[in-house]
């Protein structure tokens, strides 16, 4: 047959050293696209609710409002925070300190996360250490094709630091399960399990599934690796054990952890606390949508390339694993789509395993002309500029919470720190967004209690203002009217 009917037939004679380049620019290249999906909305005004509140509280911690294991979220609501463990909070908190209470921070911190994970999947993908395989540009990009991806880092959800602790500890159990020491095994296990307490006290038992792989792993090799999973295992579960230790003995710690468990998770499984009404199958669902781009992705890749897949010790075991981390939520009957995102880096290496004989025959074809490398890579420069630019443009755009926007950050508004705020009418308490954004834009408190220094009301709404109060902001209010009274504390 002519050339024309095997335009990649001469592929399997690229070198090595071309391979390598290869596989870094496409690397390069779907960092790009992470960057370029996630920086024209981080900067933007209006965040997810829990974004905002999370940064609001980082904030009180970075500014000695409440502790570790006390975090202050405001006067009126949560003035001890036990809703969420405590580690992610405290770890923003420090971008904070490090930098200083400015409007972005909360976006940085995410942007880091983001960087740090495509960081962890690389690791990860390497210490599988699988042959014929693409590089871990592939499993990347299966990561970066997940809708939730983005939408995750651009709202400053606390999995984005969980994700960090669950990648971590699999490349460490990895580690350990490759050395030949049973010592280093140990202290490898040791280690993993030190990061899935992290990622446990950064959003809860979600955190805890990568305690699974020894035991996946064990039942899946049966003629490799079971002594050294079995020294990572033992490491893990005497790490575990230390920190519980730790934390039992800790009055603060176990107060405020036997808090968490009977207020969220507790209430959450047994149904009595459910603050979006979803079916069981809710998150079944949701991985399947989340999940529908890369493996079309992945499934036109093997038409193209007119490959096998791959099955192999790791695809069944990465497979079960995924599975493990996400469908335990069903369990409860509140769930969100966010839940499963630790799962996702998972899912993504369990298919870029699966399909990896056709990626690696696609990033073959960069391999054989330094020219198609050198275009890839100017694109990706180019991508990540124009991705760059346009979040600077669209910093002033809000995306969430227009109202409150509208009247209190599109133009410049002064308030003292630490002031209580009546609300009317009194529904507003119940407003989520309008708490956080008060708390993280001015540090305030809102009551439905009168007498504070400062009354905000609802233009629409036909709230009496009382005597001695005078109106100071907007001028021209679109939904809020904000007043200082005389007579408050």
């Amino acid at each position: 047959m002519n050339r024309l009917s095997h335009p990649t037939e001469h592929l399997d004679r690229v070198d090595a050293r071309s391979l390598r380049s290869a596989r870094a620019s496409l690397l390069f290249a779907v960092v790009a696209l992470f960057l370029a999906a996630l920086l024209p909305r981080l900067f933007s005004r209006g965040m997810f609710v829990d974004g905002i509140t999370y940064a609001a509280i980082a904030r009180n911690l970075a500014l000695g409002r409440g502790s570790f294991w006390k975090p202050f979220y405001t006067q009126t609501l949560y003035p001890v925070f036990v809703e969420h463990p405590p580690l992610a909070l405290w770890l923003e908190s420090l971008a904070f300190r490090l930098v200083g209470d400015a409007r972005h921070i909360e976006a940085l911190y995410s942007l880091v996360c983001g960087l740090l994970l495509c960081l962890l999947v690389v690791a990860l993908w390497r210490a599988l250490d699988l042959r014929d395989h693409a590089g871990s540009w592939f499993a990347l990009l299966l990561l970066a094709l997940v809708p939730l991806t983005s939408w995750m880092f651009a709202n400053n959800m606390l999995e984005n630091t969980m994700v960090l602790f669950t990648s971590a500890a699999l490349v460490l159990f990895l580690h350990g399960q490759r050395t030949p020491s049973t010592p280093r095994a140990l202290a490898w296990g040791f280690a993993a399990g030190l990061a899935v307490v992290a990622a446990f006290l950064s959003k809860g038992p979600v955190g805890l599934f990568p305690l699974a792989w020894p035991a996946v792993t064990f039942a899946v090799w049966p003629q490799g690796r079971r002594r050294q999973t079995v020294a990572v295992a033992a490491g893990a579960l005497a790490a575990l054990t230390v920190a519980v230790i730790a934390m039992a003995s800790s009055a603060e710690a176990s107060t405020s952890l036997l808090a968490y468990l009977r207020t969220q998770v507790a209430a959450s499984i047994s149904g009595r606390r459910i603050e979006a009404h979803t079916a069981r199958y809710y998150i079944v669902l949701s991985i399947v949508s989340n999940l529908a781009i890369p493996v079309l992705t992945s499934v036109a890749l093997k038409l193209h390339q007119r490959t096998p897949l791959r099955y192999e010790r790791a695809t069944a075991a990465l497979g079960l694993l995924a599975l493990l981390a996400s469908l335990p939520i069903a369990l409860s009957g509140k769930q969100s789509a966010w839940y499963a995102y630790p799962s996702y880096p998972v899912y993504a290496v369990f298919l870029a395993v699966l399909f990896g004989s056709a990626a690696a025959r696609g990033e073959k074809w960069f391999a054989a002309s330094r020219q198609r490398r050198q275009w890839l890579v100017y694109g990706s420069v180019v991508v990540v500029v124009v991705a760059l630019v346009a979040g600077v443009l669209d910093r002033h755009n809000v995306r969430k919470q227009r109202a409150f926007h509208a009247d209190f950050t599109s133009q410049p508004v002064a308030m003292p720190t630490d002031q209580l705020v009546t609300v009317c009418p009194p529904e507003l308490m119940t407003d989520w967004s309008l708490h956080a954004n008060f708390m993280r834009t001015f540090q305030a408190s809102l009551t439905d209690q009168a007498g504070a220094p400062w009354y905000l009301r609802q233009v629409q709404r036909a709230c009496q203002v009382p005597a001695g109060c005078v109106a100071v902001h907007p001028p021209q209010p679109q939904t809020y009217e904000r007043f200082r009274c005389s007579k408050g504390r």
